[in-house]
């Protein structure tokens, strides 16, 4: 086994492919450890750039385990455990303590997500959306996609750029 490389940063191009792939966040989720592997799929680029060999093996298997979180706030988490595996790769931290943050974080990272995404942003714009339409504004639908779109997007690219550079003091 031998040594891993010791990259000095993570650049802004990495971080814009794991942004692109998690847009795939939940396209393996499964009913064993739920959204592990589009969480080590988007991890990947990140970890390709940290790791050769058997380390590389041993990163993408730390981020097989269980996940599950919401997928806009997931890219937060992304963000940190990037900056975690960099500590990691330069023996400043140990591994399990990835694992570790990650177990804490999904939990209320999930509980955040849903209760505003899913329980109260979504339904309140889309009840504005059918008001809009009701009225006459045949555009409102779009303003429905436009709105919320941006919204979850500037979520998803703060909170990855914000993880990164922020470590376990993300949240």
């Amino acid at each position: 086994m031998g040594s891993p490389s010791y990259p000095a940063a993570i650049g802004h191009f990495v971080l814009l492919r794991v942004l692109w792939r998690s847009f795939f966040f939940q396209a393996a989720n499964n009913y064993e450890r739920m959204q592990n592997v589009g969480f080590a799929y988007c991890m990947l680029p990140a970890l390709r750039k940290l790791y050769t060999g058997e380390h590389l093996n041993a990163a993408v298997e730390r981020h097989l385990t269980l996940f599950n979180s919401h997928p806009y706030l997931s890219a937060a988490l992304l963000g940190a455990s990037i900056r975690l595996e960099e500590d990691v790769a330069a023996g400043r931290l140990d591994s399990s303590q990835v694992v570790s943050f990650k177990q804490c974080m999904m939990g209320p990272m999930a509980a955040i997500g849903d209760s505003f995404f899913w329980a109260s942003l979504r339904p309140f714009v889309a009840a504005c959306a059918i008001l809009g339409l009701l009225s006459g504004m045949v555009w409102a639908p779009v303003g429905f996609l436009l709105f919320y779109n941006a919204l979850h997007l500037a979520v998803r690219f703060y909170g990855l750029w914000n993880g990164y550079s922020s470590g376990q003091e993300v949240c």
